[in-house]
Order: structure tokens, then C-alpha cells, then sequence
């Protein structure tokens, strides 16, 4: 992908790291990016507690780190990626769960689920509005009535009120620098990410849709969800949208 002149596509991410899983888990889950799974595999079990989860999809697995942690926890978890190299590694995480090797636009659900989650901006990485609309109506398809969906989005609120071209931070090992430049007319964040972990470089780009959260409730609407939490944090402790990312809280009434 060419960063100055990234186009339309519909899942616009670069494959070079995400298929190699040791290598990207190593960069975004251990790396200082905010993912810790972990934690919001707890704040989730809470959630689900209120909502009588048992049984969940969780669309963009990765690695399956997630839904390892959940499964501790006494959940069934289902795992879809269109990875296949990141579907291997999953299973060793969530053995008894059963693999998925799609793309959630082209998923025809087989089965239905209590919950759906969608973590770490998968939805973002879709671009193109067709797209997202058949991937969350494909989604709601797969919720039972009364379950829920839990997914992440770019944020457009703070993403255009501080916009900073450049960010740059240290990692374990190293340190990660991220050039950017937003399409606000298409609402795209390109995003470059330059690596140098114990002396080695490596290159990573991305581009991510982002909304308002007013944008997040027509889409769900028009999916068929009705949107019960907005906010920071997928505990959704509270209603404020500052952070980077948007967590959604939606029910399939």
C-alpha cells in the first residue's frame, strides 16, 4: 500500500504483519497500543453478566487472545478471521472453539450467539459503507434476539479536535513512530506505523474509517440494533467519548 495515496479498500490494512502473528502480537498487543486484552476481557465478562451472555462470535479474532481469556471465564467462544495463519494460533489459545476463516462482509451465519464482539477497530478497517452495512447486518444476523454486539471504532471527536500529524512513543524493545493524514471528506485516517524493535525496522500501514457517535447510532439503526452504551472504555463506565476509540454497546431486539 502506498501511504501517500492509500485508496478505498474496503479492509485497508496491511497483511505483511498481520500474517505473521508472532510478529504482530509482539508489536500491537505487547507494544504499547492499548490493546490489553486482558483487562477488557474482564470488563467484558461484567458486561455480559448483565446482558446473560453465554455463547459468543468474536469477529476479528487475531490471535484469539481474547477469546483464550474469556474462555477462562466459563464463556463458549466462536472465533472468525480471514486469516488463516492467525486462525492456527488462535486455536492454540481457544481449542474447543470452533474456527471461522471468512471475511465478516461475506459471512453467512451457520449459527446464532448471545454476543458478538469486534475489538481492537476491526470495524474501522472497513471503508467503504456497503461494506460496513452488510457486515453489521451479517453480524446482527448472528445474534439471537436480545443479545448483544461490543465493538471498537476510531473516534472521530478527538482524532479531529487535536489532530497531531506525527506521534511518536517507546515500546518494549524499541521505539514506534506513526505518521498520519486524515480524509475528512471520506472520513479516512491514513496511518504509517515505523517500528524499530531491538534494532530492526519494520513498516506497517493502515487505513481506518472513523465516526461521531451520532454516525455509529445510524448505522446500527439501520442494521437493525438498537445502541444502549457510547463510551471510552468497553467496560462502559461511563458515557464520555474523549479517548481515541469509541466502544459500542448495541442490543438485537
Amino acid at each position: 500500500m502506498n501511504f501517500l495515496n492509500s485508496t478505498d479498500s474496503y479492509m485497508a490494512m496491511s497483511h505483511i504483519i498481520y500474517d505473521i502473528p508472532e510478529l504482530y502480537m509482539s508489536l500491537y498487543y505487547n507494544g504499547g497500543s492499548g490493546n490489553d486484552y486482558k483487562r477488557q476481557a474482564l470488563e467484558l465478562s461484567r458486561v455480559f453478566r448483565m446482558c446473560d451472555v453465554e455463547d459468543v462470535l468474536d469477529v476479528g479474532c487475531g490471535p484469539g487472545l481474547h477469546a483464550g481469556e474469556l474462555v477462562r471465564m466459563g464463556y463458549r467462544v466462536d472465533m472468525l478471521d480471514r486469516s488463516g495463519k492467525m486462525l492456527e494460533v488462535a486455536r492454540k489459545n481457544n481449542p474447543d472453539g470452533r474456527t471461522i476463516l471468512c471475511d465478516i462482509v461475506d459471512y453467512r451465519p451457520q449459527r446464532t450467539y448471545s454476543a458478538v464482539i469486534s475489538l481492537f477497530l476491526v470495524m474501522s478497517y472497513m471503508t467503504d459503507t456497503r461494506h460496513i452495512i452488510r457486515a453489521f447486518r451479517n453480524i446482527h444476523d448472528s445474534i439471537r434476539p436480545g443479545g448483544v454486539f461490543v465493538f471498537d471504532v476510531v473516534n472521530a471527536l478527538p482524532l479531529l479536535r487535536d489532530f497531531q500529524k506525527v506521534i511518536y512513543m517507546r515500546i518494549p524493545g524499541g521505539v514506534n513512530l506513526w505518521e498520519r493524514r486524515v480524509d475528512v471528506k471520506r472520513s479516512l485516517l491514513h496511518a504509517r506505523g515505523v517500528f524499530v524493535v531491538n534494532g530492526r525496522e519494520y513498516t506497517d500501514d493502515h487505513t481506518f474509517r472513523f465516526y461521531t457517535p451520532s454516525e455509529i447510532v445510524l448505522f446500527m439503526e439501520m442494521a437493525g440494533f438498537r445502541v444502549l452504551r457510547i463510551g471510552d472504555d468497553v467496560g462502559f463506565r461511563t458515557s464520555e467519548c474523549n479517548g481515541p476509540r469509541l466502544f459500542i454497546l448495541a442490543r438485537k431486539d
